[in-house]
């Protein structure tokens, strides 16, 4: 019609109708509603000779739709009897054609493989090989069948043929540019990102990158090595072409192990557990009379010794033996034989013409693996089943409710201090929980030591800033000046404990454990490492200027000089910025990025990346680089030269997030929850050198304030003697040299408990005697601290005097309050007794009162 023509003009005739030839007059018709969409196929029910027209814009029930497609450009749904039926191809793209004839006995459509019916009567249709990789990712429903979405398998994803209703599995978008321009299927919930590149050719999305399957060559090895994932087993020896197997435990010639058990050996006839298989030979199997631990056995072993019930907790696996028609087309050599006179299994044979099933079948029916495979913590069934119903692992909480790339660890792995789970379950769990401040007295120390050197070294500080500027001697200047370097870093001892106490109690809490990576590459714990490596190293250095003054000025030939002039004055600042200067050197040099080699402990790559858990060493990435490029030459790969070789093994396009460059570094002080210096190193650790550099000197130190104070005790005695005999009974000088002496004893002691032990300490962890990383607390809480409270009680006597006057103020407040309290008393005691008795006990209190 013409546009200007109105809607009632407009007249619908035979002719503008959709016509057919008659399929039996063969004449042109028109095609009426009700002559379209017969439910019959025979030729009294058809009307239009192109049979096709007849489906156009049909809608059918349930019991008579067997699926949807396009005909004539319209979306029309067929009968159930026209697919696979070659005299009635309907469907534009021929759709409804696309059937297999499997195993000659059973021809179904495509999409009725792998959907959860059963429509051969072997289950053939549920066990092809196509069902062994079936998509993650893309579920969409079939166009031949009723069922709603459905995974799909690999292969019908970008095969130029549309499975879906909504054509999305061939839904493809160009993701990358150039080199690494490639097509993507993408859902409507995803979106390009960098994808992993195959060594060989060809890429990998991040999202099929470690599920366990090699899609493009040794994808799988990288991510073993990587994760630190392995196959376990269980070694035995094998005797007769495998028909007697021995543990490692009962071959002979280990007598002492026997003599240490007390078990005897068996042996134990292994066939098919609770079933009669015809012809089938039975394994003889060497195992410990009495039952086991299974729970670090793998394999093989597992299966035989959990089946023969030898295993303390684990029951057998194996309970049906596998049909005859199971896993098509992976086992070549198969024989049939009869399962208790009521089905057929195979065997497979063995040279000897014996006969033995070493095969364990999927629960979904798709594959058939070997018992070597079963229970060695690497899944090999889709649906799990080689490993779902094992006591021998721990499967990580990430793997929970998925059927595919399930990760599973060594019960001897939980709880070790290692991460080995993506979601780092196998060390945050209640086995295991973990806080920063571990114990419920370490965190009463962290904030009973922290508040009382935080406040009493800022008085001090304070008293000797005021103070200062009376001083009138360059040996008073210097002595202040010491005292509050010393004071100041004991205050930031204090500050970061407290500091520690807070991130443990509020920030943190109980759910530390799995924040933990965020804690310890986070900028606040270098801050606190810092801030407490430069109290630590400002207070010792300075308490050690401080002994050779006093050294210095006990012996009359060394004795600082007098009065303050301004070359005196400007060696004292010299004196006070480089301590300062030194102890911030020492703080911020492994966190500056060109000692990163040195210093970097390690890095975290995010999640999405999938190869890493937790934080990488480099150690760990060398592996994975020689995996991927080849074999390398014997050297030590920079952070720089392995975050970019690594990086270079994903296509890194600029217009998509990175997941393939490192998130953070793990720091120097990241080495603990506590964010201490790290004074526990191995001969492994590169930071070695430098962190002995800093104990020695520290020892040093120690040994210099130790001799110089005993020298000054010594003098001091000598010189007292002296005194002492010139001016005889002079008990206030005899005095004086015992508090001294003690003050000089308690300095010696503190020093001598807080750096000696912990460097015999540090030197047992460097030789590896002992693991003392597990210590880092007690000793950042406790040990080291020490110095912190007692200092200011030891170089100044403002704290000394305070509590000194403490007994004479308690007295003031509280004496006229005793007073008031015994008047009435006294009182009370007038009221109530009579009068004689009372006159008495008076005079008595009286006698008393006087006598006091």
């Amino acid at each position: 019609n013409n546009e200007d023509e109105s809607e009632d003009t407009c007249t619908v005739t035979d002719q503008s109708q959709p016509s057919c030839k008659h399929v039996r007059t063969g004449q042109t018709v028109p095609i009426h509603d009700y002559v379209q969409c017969p439910t019959m196929l025979a030729r009294e029910f058809i009307y239009c000779d192109d049979f096709r027209l007849n489906f156009i814009n049909c809608s059918y029930n349930s019991h008579w739709k067997g699926g949807e497609c396009e005909i004539y450009g319209y979306r029309s749904e067929i009968l159930k009897v026209m697919i696979c039926d070659p005299d009635w191809q309907v469907c534009d793209d021929g759709i409804d054609d696309r059937c297999f004839n499997l195993d000659g006995s059973c021809k179904v459509h495509k999409h009725r493989l792998c959907d959860g019916v059963v429509d051969c009567k072997d289950g053939i249709d549920e066990n092809d090989s196509k069902c062994s990789h079936m998509s993650k990712i893309y579920h969409c429903k079939r166009k031949m069948g009723i069922k709603d979405a459905l995974p799909i398998p690999h292969q019908w994803i970008n095969d130029g043929i549309e499975d879906c209703v909504d054509g999305s599995d061939e839904k493809e978008t160009t993701c990358g540019q150039n080199s690494t321009e490639r097509a993507v299927l993408l859902r409507e919930d995803a979106k390009c990102q960098n994808a992993f590149i195959c060594p060989l050719g060809g890429f990998i999305e991040l999202s099929d990158l470690c599920d366990g399957r090699d899609k493009c060559g040794n994808e799988q090895k990288i991510c073993t090595l990587s994760r630190n994932t392995k196959r376990h087993d269980t070694p035995f020896v094998e005797l007769e072409q495998s028909l007697i197997r021995k543990m490692s435990y009962c071959v002979q010639g280990i007598e002492n192990i026997l003599t240490l058990k007390q078990d005897k050996c068996i042996v134990k006839q292994f066939a098919f557990p609770e079933h009669d298989i015809f012809g089938l030979t039975p394994i003889d199997f060497n195992i410990p009379e009495a039952k086991q631990d299974c729970d670090f056995i793998y394999g093989e072993s597992y299966v035989y010794t959990s089946c023969v019930n030898k295993c303390k907790n684990s029951t057998c696996l194996l309970e049906t033996p596998p049909s005859y028609h199971d896993c098509p087309g992976q086992i070549e050599h198969r024989i049939g034989t009869i399962v208790d006179n009521s089905f057929l299994t195979f065997v497979t044979p063995l040279k000897n013409k014996k006969f033995v099933i070493n095969k364990f079948v999927c629960d979904d029916k798709t594959k058939c693996i070997e018992y070597s495979r079963l229970c060695d913590l690497v899944q090999d069934c889709n649906d799990g089943s080689d490993e779902k119903h094992c006591t021998n692992h721990f499967a990580c909480s990430s793997s929970q409710g998925s059927t595919l790339s399930k990760t599973y660890i060594p019960k001897s792995k939980l709880c070790d201090g290692v991460f080995d789970c993506m979601d780092l379950s196998d060390e945050c769990n209640e086995n295991c929980p973990k806080e920063i401040l571990q114990s419920l007295y370490l965190k009463v120390i962290s904030i009973g030591i922290g508040g009382l050197a935080f406040l009493a070294n800022l008085l001090i500080v304070l008293k000797n800033i005021f103070y200062i500027r009376k001083c009138r001697t360059s040996g008073s200047l210097v002595n202040k000046a010491m005292i509050i370097l010393i004071s100041a870093g004991d205050f930031m001892i204090g500050l970061y404990l407290l500091l520690i106490a807070y991130e443990d109690l509020i920030v943190y809490s109980s759910s530390y454990c799995k924040r933990q990576l965020d804690w310890l590459v986070s900028n606040m714990c270098a801050t606190i490492g810092v801030l407490s490596t430069i109290g630590s190293q400002m207070s010792l250095f300075a308490m050690t200027v401080l002994s050779m003054v006093r050294l210095h000025g006990i012996q009359g030939s060394l004795r600082v000089p007098g009065h303050i002039n301004i070359v005196k004055v400007t060696k004292i600042i010299s004196i006070v910025l480089a301590i300062i200067l030194v102890s911030i050197t020492i703080s911020l040099l492994p966190l500056a990025s060109g000692f990163g080699d040195y210093f970097v402990n390690g890095i975290l790559y995010p999640n999405e990346l999938k190869l890493f858990v937790g934080t990488t060493k480099k150690e760990a990435i060398q592996p994975v680089l020689e995996a991927y490029y080849g074999r390398m030459k014997k050297t030590t790969l920079s952070w720089k030269q392995s975050i970019q070789m690594l990086s270079e093994m994903f296509t890194n396009d600029k217009e998509y997030k990175d997941y393939s460059k490192p998130l953070a570094d793990l720091h120097f002080y990241g080495n603990d929850g506590v964010c201490l210096f790290k004074y526990f190193v191995t001969q492994d650790d590169p930071q070695k050198a430098f962190v002995w550099a800093i104990l020695i000197v520290n020892f040093v130190c120690f040994l210099f304030i130790s001799f110089s104070y005993i020298v000054i005790g010594l003098i001091s005695r000598s010189s007292s003697s002296s005194v002492a005999g010139a001016l005889q009974n002079n008990r206030q000088l005899d005095q004086r040299n015992k508090r001294m002496n003690r003050r000089i004893a308690i300095i010696i002691l503190t020093d001598f408990c807080c750096w000696v032990p912990f460097i015999v300490v540090c030197g047992l962890h460097f030789y590896k005697i002992f693991d003392a990383t597990k210590w880092y607390s007690l000793f950042s809480m406790l040990i080291l601290p020490i110095n912190s409270v007692i200092n200011p009680f030891l170089y100044d006597d403002l704290l000394t005097t305070l509590l000194s006057t403490l007994p004479r103020l308690y007295r003031l407040m509280f004496s006229p309050v005793m007073e008031a309290t015994r008047r009435v008393w006294n009182m009370v005691k007038g009221y109530m007794l009579p009068s004689q008795q009372q006159s008495g006990e008076l005079e008595n209190v009286d006698n008393a009162e006087t006598a006091l």
